[in-house]
């Protein structure tokens, strides 16, 4: 079971802006004017979340306390001391209160990477400055990583079925060290991805299917002697409700289309031979159960493919298990647009639904940081209900910074304003 926030509090952010932010909503927006620290809320929460205390460390505040749903984990308090050192106390009694200090925290990046400030640092060898992000996503998530002495038993087990994913306002670009150092577009990198998660799927699904296909001839043998008579009409309809199935699978990558549909008629024509009947019935259920091996796999697809192409007026975005994304002209579906020249709010938007429904289904809670960045008025208007959709399919948390009015619309319920106070 996940850690499921209910409520933060952050006294003296930058020294001097108090914020209570409740989190028992599925969705959560919070709003306010530039400098009240919305995004820096959503970096502690992930620093927390990652046992990223480098980062932490990096922020200003006095006090930050986290509420957990379950009564049992009660509260976490972290004080800062000083700009190097955090204590972390909990409301139970049981758990004893730790510090981590920046000595605690060894910093594992290349000799060519030198700290040339608190949040900056410098690759010489590419010429490059990175921020703390920056830096993590180029060399990982681990680089600073707390002394294994200093985190307790208790602290650890605390957080360790919980997965945070913060999507920042860079969407569209990824630095990227592996193998290849360079910065590549993301849109490229997760149509790779989608490919991959396909054809994985594909061949988890084919390993269960060859199984059942070995077992045939026994589990069919078995069912004849169970001297059971299947209805025609209810064979037929079982039948038609599987090629549909099968259709909506060809749709989205998970089947070759076939355009020669079945003949009932014909299949079924000795609607009195039991034997028929049976291998009927039992060819129904092994392909619906090879079916279910994939069909999460395949709603996720089918949502993606629904929200981005509500989106594109004058593309269509289709899927396989060889390319991943494939973008075609509506007035010529042969004509394939690459995903380079898409406009940078096309990316966005294929960037951050692909995010939410693929990375962050197995995630406690997504932050996401300024969703309205390259959209227009339309598009911006049917996000938040689409992220509704992802949030009741994929079971998580949101909590979102935003500046727009026009990507509330009428859920200003969801809403709560930061302020100086």
């Amino acid at each position: 079971m996940f850690m499921d926030i209910r409520k933060i509090k952050i006294t003296g952010l930058f020294g001097e802006i108090n914020h209570v932010i409740d989190l028992s909503d599925s969705i959560t927006i919070i709003m306010g004017d530039n400098g009240v620290g919305k995004t820096v809320v959503l970096s502690i929460i992930r620093s927390i979340f990652e046992d990223d205390f480098r980062t932490l460390l990096s922020f200003e505040f006095a006090k930050v306390e986290v509420w957990f749903k379950n009564r049992k984990d009660g509260r976490l308090t972290y004080i800062k001391e000083g700009e190097d050192k955090v204590r972390i106390e909990s409301s139970s009694k049981d758990n004893a209160a730790f510090a981590v200090s920046a000595d605690d925290i060894a910093v594992s990046v290349p000799s060519s990477v030198h700290e040339i400030s608190p949040n900056k640092w410098m690759d010489v060898r590419m010429h490059m400055i990175l921020n703390l992000d920056e830096l993590r996503q180029y060399y990982g998530s681990d680089i600073f990583e707390v002394s294994e002495e200093v985190l307790p038993d208790w602290y650890k087990r605390l957080f360790a079925n919980s997965k945070v994913h913060m999507i920042g306002t860079q969407r569209l670009f990824q630095i990227s060290n592996n193998g290849r150092r360079g910065v590549y577009l993301k849109v490229l990198t997760y149509s790779r991805q989608l490919a991959d998660y396909i054809s994985s799927e594909l061949s988890n699904a084919g390993k269960y299917s060859a199984e059942l296909d070995r077992t045939f001839p026994m589990r069919l043998v078995s069912q004849l002697r169970g001297h059971k008579k299947y209805e025609y009409n209810e064979l037929v309809e079982e039948l038609e409700r599987l090629e549909r199935t099968r259709s909506q699978m060809s749709e989205v990558g998970f089947m070759d289309k076939i355009n020669e549909a079945i003949d009932m008629d014909a299949i079924l024509t000795a609607n009195q031979d039991k034997t028929l009947q049976n291998v009927i019935r039992l060819y129904i259920n092994d392909s619906n159960k090879k079916i279910d091996k994939y069909q999460e796999a395949a709603d996720k697809v089918s949502l993606f493919l629904n929200i981005i192409n509500r989106r594109l007026s004058s593309k269509m975005i289709s899927v396989n298990s060889d390319k991943g994304f494939v973008v075609s002209s509506l007035k010529d579906l042969n004509r394939v647009i690459p995903l380079e020249r898409l406009s940078s709010g096309e990316q966005n938007e294929i960037v951050l639904f692909y995010d939410l429904i693929f990375n962050c289904d197995k995630c406690s809670l997504v932050l996401i940081d300024e969703p309205e960045i390259s959209l227009h008025l339309e598009w911006l208007q049917q996000m938040l209900g689409d992220f509704k959709e992802i949030v009741k399919q994929n079971g998580m948390k949101m909590l979102i910074a935003t500046h727009s009015p026009d990507f509330v619309g009428d859920n200003y319920d969801l809403v709560q304003n930061l302020t100086y106070e």
